[in-house]
């Protein structure tokens, strides 16, 4: 669906106006009466995050996907000292929500996030992944739900439509020509031999046989832009050579 402009322009919008700047010049406010949080929040977000650059892009995702993951690379003395963008349609949220787990809580797991990168087969802790995500339909839990989900079906019928408009102006558009050729008394059994004949002199369409690679005139089937030769006995017969038009109303 992105690769239809009015659906990619729509994501830019909502990334763009998501992560529009304040009056300061910056996409994300700390707000903290602590001086030293305000200072390390700015450095994680500004520096290590680079939220000015990677958060157009992961809300964008999110509204594309309804749910955006990225990993966090954290050093067990610094911190987080970077993050990467992980393939959306890859990653897996486990959540320990079953009724079982509910009822016996004793093992401390009935509230366990998990994610697991299915290509890699590779997991990750809850701290070590940052899930963005837009909640809205309980039935895509623990997922969130994309901007795009209520247009996919529509989407889907144009672009139906669009397939079926292309196969009819190919296979109708073509002009082709009626040749009447006189056979006068001619036999019956001959006609089709000397139509074939005179068709061959207007063209030659070689046809290789699969089974021998020989090459036969005899089985050239016939294709949508290709003329007809119709015999006819009265040599008078108006309009020996007539046109038949194309479908119209293809523009």
């Amino acid at each position: 669906m992105e690769f239809t402009p009015e659906i990619s322009a729509a994501l830019d919008i909502y990334a763009e106006e998501s992560t529009t700047p304040s009056e300061k010049g910056y996409i994300l406010s700390i707000q903290s009466e602590s001086t030293r949080i305000k200072s390390i929040l700015g450095d994680l977000f500004n520096n290590i995050l680079d939220v000015d650059t990677n958060l157009i892009m992961w809300i964008r995702n999110a509204c594309k996907y309804g749910d955006n993951f990225v990993y966090l690379k954290i050093d067990p003395e610094k911190g987080v000292i970077g993050c990467n963008q992980l393939p959306n349609i890859e990653i897996e949220r486990t959540e320990g929500h079953s009724y079982l787990n509910q009822l016996d809580n004793s093992d401390g797991k009935a509230h366990q996030v998990e994610f697991k990168w299915r290509e890699k087969d590779l997991t990750f802790n809850s701290w070590e992944i940052a899930h963005f995500r837009l909640l809205g339909d309980d039935r895509r839990l623990p997922y969130g739900t994309s901007m795009l989900e209520k247009a996919r079906r529509i989407w889907k019928q144009l672009l139906l439509a669009e397939d079926a408009m292309l196969v009819y102006r190919t296979s109708r558009a073509p002009e082709r020509r009626v040749f009447k050729v006189f056979v006068g008394n001619m036999d019956d059994k001959d006609v089709e031999a000397y139509i074939q004949k005179v068709a061959n002199k207007f063209k030659r369409d070689p046809v290789v046989d699969p089974q021998n690679g020989n090459v036969d005139l005899r089985m050239n089937q016939m294709a949508v832009d290709q003329d007809y030769f119709i015999p006819v006995r009265d040599q008078a017969a108006p309009s020996p050579i007539e046109t038949l038009p194309g479908a119209t109303n293809l523009s």
